[in-house]
């Protein structure tokens, strides 16, 4: 079976303490690069190093939180505030950094936002880099200090935003449009689609 390329070029440098959203289209490599982040997956080409120390499988150093965390599902979110526990559980061993990979896919609307708050809440608390891969770009956007916006398979980094801290959090303002309007751009350019969006938005 022939080999598929899933990544492809990714530099990447995240600062301690940095909140990072990746945003990209589905099968783009995202959550394979989460993995590599923390040396749950092997590699043919380039490395991976935290705080100046190769990473060469997982460690305590590193916390991951997936969508699909497997606590008890049958419960409620009420009854089990599994995607609180899942985060906790992350954190148990004190990371320098936190993975996250869809942890909040699975909510409605409202409980997303209230978990939005939350983990930026426990960034401040904890002081922990934090990585987290959505595909909701107001998610991206509200969360992210730096937005990474990955290309169809294979995966390259076509962009990486910076965002000012005011915009990003005031999901009204013109800067957080401005934002939306931008990464918008790389998944629907010079489509009917984008631009529908785009009119929308503005």
């Amino acid at each position: 079976k022939k080999p598929v390329d899933v990544l492809k070029d990714i530099s990447l440098e995240i600062k301690e303490g940095e909140f990072v959203t990746i945003v990209g289209h589905s099968g783009c490599g995202k959550s394979t690069l989460l993995k590599i982040i923390c040396g749950l997956v092997s590699y043919q080409d380039g490395g991976v190093s935290r705080n100046g120390h190769a990473v060469s499988g997982p460690d305590a150093q590193c916390g991951m939180v997936f969508q699909d965390h497997r606590l008890l599902p049958w419960l409620k979110i009420k009854d089990n505030m599994s995607q609180r526990v899942a985060i906790a559980r992350g954190l148990a061993g004190n990371p320098s950094i936190l993975l996250l990979d869809e942890p909040f896919g699975a909510l409605d609307a409202l409980t997303r936002i209230q978990m939005q708050k939350e983990i930026l809440r426990i960034q401040r608390e904890e002081k922990v880099t934090m990585v987290m891969v959505t595909h909701d770009i107001d998610e991206a956007i509200y969360l992210g200090e730096r937005i990474v916006i990955m290309s169809a398979r294979p995966g390259e980094i076509q962009e990486i935003i910076t965002t000012d801290k005011y915009s990003r959090m005031n999901r009204g303002s013109s800067g957080f449009a401005a934002y939306k309007k931008k990464i918008y751009e790389h998944f629907f350019q010079d489509s009917a689609e984008f631009l529908q969006e785009a009119e929308y938005m503005i």
